[in-house]
């Protein structure tokens, strides 16, 4: 009698645990050699190459002078206010 009739001639029961059992070492097997194979794409990551192949735009910020920035600090506080005092009148 073949291995396979051997199983076939076991009840159903028996014949799922088996199923499950092969299921079961097939997957962590699996799972093992995934794992590997992951670990070594990680420890070869290049994490320069990456960020040079993005290619951001390059973003050019202006120096504003401080006499500049007192300036616009004090329209930001007028806007605010007037801002402040057209919703306190509605």
């Amino acid at each position: 009698m073949s291995f396979l009739e051997k199983i076939r001639s076991l009840p159903e029961k028996q014949r799922r645990i088996i199923f499950w059992i092969i299921i079961i070492i097939v997957a962590v097997l699996l799972l093992f050699f995934w794992g590997r194979t992951a670990q070594e794409k990680f420890g070869s990551f290049n994490k320069e190459s990456l960020l040079e192949g993005l290619n951001f735009p390059d973003i050019n910020v202006p120096d504003i002078p401080d006499n500049d920035l007192e300036e616009i600090k004090q329209l930001l506080e007028e806007i605010n206010n007037a801002q402040k005092a057209t919703t306190t009148t509605e």
